[in-house]
């Protein structure tokens, strides 16, 4: 199950990375767009952390 997580976190990460990569385009006041990103990337770290503490608490099957 572990194993699957880390999976998760894995494509997790490379998925902000594309965002922080797309954002480069977008001008920074647009729509709100940049306070609604950072509010997302806020709750990615914070459940990734999270995430990341109860792999140990997850058989490794």
């Amino acid at each position: 199950m572990s194993h699957q997580l880390d999976n998760a976190v894995s494509n997790v990460d490379q998925a902000m990375k594309q965002l922080r990569t797309a954002m480069d385009g977008i001008p920074v006041r647009r729509e709100g767009f940049t306070d609604l990103r950072r509010r997302f990337v806020h709750s990615v770290s914070v459940l990734t952390t999270e995430a990341s503490y109860a792999r140990g608490q997850l058989p490794n099957n």
